[in-house]
């Protein structure tokens, strides 16, 4: 894990002005020693602290906030573990220097390794597909077949005043014939090769959105205002019942059945349409949240494609078209959720209830995993709420989902640190799993996992996920799962787990739980 440079920022600002650290910390209302914290890297700094650092160093947000840095310093870091770094054994704590004072080369760097990773898969797939896929093994047996009787046929050929004039016709005809079947067996197998080349990029699509979210923060005020503007026409105010939302369909010229899950063969939200007949399948079997959300979107997706697009399309972080549609489909779920729970209210609520995630999904009508979402979302200026991070993951470990935080990176290359309360969080499902966790920075983190369920109507096989919310631990009094740590930020340090961000970036050697080994000299 990497520093971030705001802290240096802060004390270089503080020192330009003639502020002392005590004074600072004065007037943003934190005491001295955390300030020295921020400064020196070993706390994280966003929302309205950082805000209100800005403010009393009479300076902009932008000038202090660096989130692109911190993104670039992450991925570095992480590449900086790759076996072929070995022997480079580049020194991961100038990161943060090194970004600083030459971003472009920090994205050249970047780039280059993504391009690298890239070829790296394509040859293992490529390599994969020579040795199983069974049409590009036909497409190479017909081509050896084919070069094969061509040259059958011409070493006849070499002695034709042997042959009688119909067996030399039938002799050039069998060349022709082989000959046109090789032609076609060439191209199907070097069309192969060029869908792959064709398909090659330096980020995949997932990255692309990853970039284009976080660009954001995860926080979109033409989808909100259009959210509003939903709710008015749709007179959804002042709740969304599925009532009211499945009148707005049919406003829209849908016909909604509801049936059971089984007859109507729907996935795992509950909602199959069928554009072509106009008509909504709704399954009474599925989750009721699940079953509201996806009727929602659709309502979205009907009424709502001019602000999506006018996100998505253009944006030259989202430069794949798949990269594009998986943008559509998250700013539709984003504009879905706020229209299903208002700025306003759920950033009143969230205060309210002390971010209680369970306590806010009964209260707006979503799943577990919805709210989750919706609380990453609190970052309007001057009602910011609390900030959080999100990741899902499955049992294998594979991350599904994911929101890093300043502070707390999320892996990109394999899976991340055991110890987290997501894993625990399969221990015991259905159950909310709170963790005070230590990062080898310094960093604090309140944690809070639960599992959830992805079937419908009960059949087949148990699919469980993880979600899990990140919140700095200097706002563990807002939250109803920090009670334990109010005050966190003043206690010794065995009051805290330590756990890592992965095995291949924790210096924690002794870490009962560590699977690879310790990466040393100037790793």
């Amino acid at each position: 894990m990497t520093a971030s440079p705001i802290g240096l920022r802060v004390r270089a600002r503080r020192k330009e002005i003639g502020l002392t650290q005590a004074a600072l910390a004065a007037r943003v209302g934190v005491s001295a020693s955390y300030l020295n914290l921020i400064e020196n890297g070993k706390r994280g700094v966003g929302g309205a602290l950082l805000t209100g650092i800005a403010a009393a160093l009479e300076t902009d947000l932008d000038a202090l906030d660096d989130e692109e840095g911190r993104r670039l310093a992450a991925a570095l870091a992480e590449i900086a573990t790759e076996p072929i770094m070995r022997e480079a054994r580049p020194d991961r704590a100038a990161l943060t220097s090194f970004v600083g004072r030459h971003p472009d080369w920090a994205r050249a760097t970047l780039l280059l390794h993504r391009a690298y990773a890239e070829r790296d898969r394509t040859a293992t797939a490529l390599a994969d597909r020579l040795s199983q896929d069974p049409v590009l093994q036909e497409d190479l047996h017909r081509l050896v077949s084919h070069v094969a009787a061509i040259s059958s046929a011409s070493e006849i050929l070499e002695d034709a005043s042997t042959l009688s004039p119909a067996q030399l016709q039938r002799f050039l005809g069998m060349i022709r014939q082989e000959s046109g079947r090789l032609a076609g067996a060439a191209r199907a197998v070097t069309g192969f090769f060029d869908k792959v080349e064709a398909d090659r990029g330096a980020m995949t699509p997932a990255e692309e959105v990853d970039e284009f979210i976080a660009a954001h923060q995860n926080h979109f005020p033409s989808l909100e205002s259009a959210a509003e503007a939903m709710r008015r026409d749709a007179a959804l105010a002042p709740d969304a019942a599925e009532e009211r939302i499945g009148a707005a369909l049919r406003r829209q010229g849908w016909r909604i059945e509801t049936a059971a899950a089984a007859a109507t063969g729907e996935d795992r939200s509950g909602v199959r349409r069928d554009p072509y007949a106009q008509v909504i399948h709704a399954s009474l079997d599925a989750p009721a949240p699940s079953r509201r959300f996806a009727l929602t979107r659709l309502m979205v997706e009907e009424a709502a494609a001019a602000p999506i697009d006018a996100l998505a399309i253009g944006d030259p972080r989202l430069r794949a078209a798949e990269a594009r549609r998986t943008a559509r489909k998250a700013l539709a779920n984003y504009l879905t959720a706020a229209i299903l729970a208002p700025y306003d209210e759920f950033f009143a609520a969230a205060e309210r209830l002390r971010y209680d995630i369970e306590a806010l999904a009964n209260r707006f009508s979503l799943s577990i995993e919805q709210t989750a979402h919706r609380l990453t979302t609190l970052r309007r200026p001057g009602r910011e709420g609390a900030p959080f991070g999100f990741m899902r993951v499955d049992p294998a470990g594979y991350v599904t989902k994911r929101l890093p935080l300043p502070g707390m990176p999320l892996p990109r290359l394999g899976g991340a640190c055991p110890l987290w309360a997501a894993y625990r969080a399969f221990q015991t499902p259905g159950r909310l799993v709170t963790q005070a966790a230590e990062f080898p920075t310094g960093e604090r983190f309140i944690l809070i996992a639960i599992t959830q369920e992805k079937t419908v109507g009960g059949v087949g096989p148990k699919h469980l996920t993880a979600i899990q919310l990140a919140c700095d631990a200097f706002h563990a009094d807002r939250l109803i799962y920090g009670a334990a740590f109010v005050g966190a930020r003043r206690r010794e340090l065995e009051d805290f787990e330590p756990v890592g961000t992965t095995c291949r970036l924790c210096p924690r050697n002794a870490c009962p739980a560590r699977q690879e080994p310790v990466q040393t000299g100037g790793a």
